[in-house]
Order: C-alpha cells, then structure tokens, then sequence
C-alpha cells in the first residue's frame, strides 16, 4: 500500500481529496473519535511508512496547540446548551495517565471521504478543531460542520482577536450538524443548525459519524500498537474507505440528482400549496409570514448573543 501510495504522487493523484469537491468546497464536516485510542505500553519505536498524508504531524499539532494556549487564556469546565451537557469538547481537558493518543480528530467531506485527521492528547479541545480549519483555509471552504459550532465559534472569534493571522477563518460560516441540533436549545437550533442556512442544501453534516463508525473497527488492534504501526494502519484503511467512496462517487450523485429532482421538488410543491391555503385561510399575506420568520430569527440572535456562549 505504501508503494502503492508513492506511485500515486508521482502521477500527482490525490487519495485524500474529494473529486466532487474541489476546488471549491461547500463543507467540511470535523469530529472527534475517542475510540482510536492507544496505550502507553508500547514503547519501541520505528519510523511510519505514511508522514503526513493523512493523520498530521504531532509536532506541527503540538506548536500549533500551545501558540494558541500562550496568546488566549482558556476557560475551564464543561459545555451546555440548553438542558444537554457534554464532556468531550471544551476549551481545556487533562491528559489521560494511561494513554498515549486519546483518539482522532477527523474532517471528512460532505461526500464521506476522508481529508485530514490528527492525534488527540488532551480529549477533543478546541485548538484541535482550530487546527484543522486552518488545514482548509485555501480550499474555499463555505461551511464549518461541528456538533458544537455553537461554543467553538466564538471560542474562534475570540482566538481571532490576539492572533490576527486567524482571522481569515471567521470567512467560512459556523454549522451545526442537523441531527445534533435536536439536543441543542430552541434558539441555539434556529440560529446555528445547518437546516436553516441559505444555500447549504440537502448537507446534513452528520457525514464525519459514518466514518467514526468505519474506523472504530480497527480500535480492537490497534490501541495495542507501536506508535508507527498506529498511524500506518489507520491511515491504510483511510485509502481503502476514499478508495471505493471514490469510484462510486458518480452512482452516488445520480442518485442524489434524481432524488432532488423527483422526491424533493414533489415535497417543497406540497408544502408551498399547503402554506398558500394556510395564509389564505387565516387571510395572512406570505410576505407577513416571511417578515414574521427573519423576526424570530433576530430575536434568538438577539437573546443569546455570541458572547453569552463564554
């Protein structure tokens, strides 16, 4: 496979890169894996056959992670939103005693290929999330997928603030996945879930979590694993996923066109006639309907403002 791999960069074929997506990418979907940990009892040490391709260099991680710790303090304690609490992604976390790599942080497309993923040592903190944001800056990418874009977007912000050359990452815009907006608060719902963003389409941002499903399998070896072995072996089954998503990429699109164009279009006629016969019944205009809408919409922004997230 690594021979295999050296061939492709010398044909200058990318297996880490969406064909669909690029050069321009619409979103990039990022989570964490706490599964693909690893135990501190393997000590011996060999070099990787993969550097870099697709799990990033632990020492560009590692630079990256404690510029940002020495320009913006960071607050403790756990996240909330509405009535939901987790423990997984927050601004600080304590290093496992027993673990080397606490798991993988991964970014993966709207279409399910794999793009860019890094060794996790202090459980999912943000600068991981900042990390690789910064990876896709010169993609163009529009949307930023995360299951907490409504605590890590301002965490961004305010990042920007005392590291300007950051500040060209606040250009993509926040999204929360579609199927985890339901644990968040109503307002939290209406103004981050990516169902009620202009021109994000039919993207659910829940992509990353098939991925997470793949790879877990691997968990059961390789958190016995040298270090290199690790890397290698996740990296393997990464070309091996990208791989087949890759020459099935145009059955899929078919597929998804023909499914707009009949199912979708069907659906929003429906629901366009059935809010026609609504408005005339209540003798509402649709305007009305629509001003009423965008209000409701300032006044969650309004009562719970950016700040409020800190």
């Amino acid at each position: 496979m690594a021979c295999q791999y050296e061939c492709q960069k010398m044909t200058c074929e990318e297996p880490f890169s969406c064909p669909a997506s690029t050069p321009k990418m619409l979103a990039v979907s990022v989570d964490g894996n706490r599964k693909q940990y690893r135990f501190r009892q393997s000590q011996r040490i060999d070099e990787p056959l993969f550097k870099g391709p697709f799990i990033m260099e632990d020492s560009a991680v590692t630079d990256f992670v404690d510029k940002v710790r020495t320009n913006v303090k960071c607050t403790p304690g756990k996240g909330t939103c509405g009535t939901s609490q987790w423990s997984a992604d927050r601004e600080t976390a304590r290093r496992a005693s027993r673990l080397d790599e606490e798991g993988l942080e991964m970014a993966v497309c709207r279409h399910g290929v794999l793009l860019k993923a890094l060794n996790m040592f202090r459980g999912e903190i943000f600068a991981y999330l900042l990390f690789l944001e910064t990876q896709f800056q010169a993609t163009n990418v529009h949307f930023y997928c995360k299951d907490i874009a409504c605590k890590y977007w301002p965490y961004l912000e305010k990042v920007a603030k005392t590291m300007p050359e950051l500040r060209p990452l606040l250009s993509m815009q926040p999204f929360l996945l579609v199927m985890h907006a339901e644990a968040h608060s109503t307002k939290c719902e209406i103004v981050w879930s990516g169902r009620n963003l202009e021109g994000a389409g039919s993207t659910a941002g829940e992509e990353v979590e098939m991925v997470n499903s793949f790879l877990s399998r691997c968990a059961i070896t390789t958190k016995y694993m040298t270090k290199s072995a690790h890397n290698d072996m996740l990296t393997v089954h990464a070309m091996g996923w990208n791989r087949r998503k890759q020459e099935n990429l145009h059955v899929v699109l078919a597929k998804r066109y023909v499914k707009v164009i009949g199912h979708t279009i069907a659906m929003l006629e429906g629901e366009t006639q059935k809010m026609k016969d609504t408005c005339e019944e209540l003798g509402c205009p649709e305007d009305k309907v629509q001003q009423w809408t965008t209000h409701q919409a300032t006044i969650s922004l309004s009562r719970c403002p950016l700040s409020s997230y800190f």
